[in-house]
């Protein structure tokens, strides 16, 4: 399955369950769970598999964007959970 996908698909995919997180449990569970994307993208999709060893630069860099990328968005989708709603006119 790995051959058949692109670099980017997997790591788009795992910024769902950072959202399902944040929503559920807050930034705390969004943080978690964006950590642990990051490692299994990381060991799952980048060479050499099976492993956190990263033998290419630019995999270690799309790694850190994904993982500023899923942090911020899971830090705002947890603020925007917990903020009090206004109510509609």
């Amino acid at each position: 399955m790995r051959d058949d996908l692109t670099i980017a698909v997997p790591p788009l995919v795992l910024v769902l369950p950072v959202l399902l997180a944040a929503v559920a449990g807050g930034r705390r569970a969004a943080v978690g769970v964006a950590l642990v994307a990051t490692a299994a993208t990381n060991i799952v999709f980048t060479p050499p598999y099976g492993s956190l060893k990263v033998e290419v630069a630019s995999d270690a860099v799309a790694l850190a964007v994904f993982l500023v990328v899923a942090l911020a968005v899971g830090t705002l989708v947890a603020s925007l959970a917990a903020a009090p709603r206004r109510p509609s006119c």
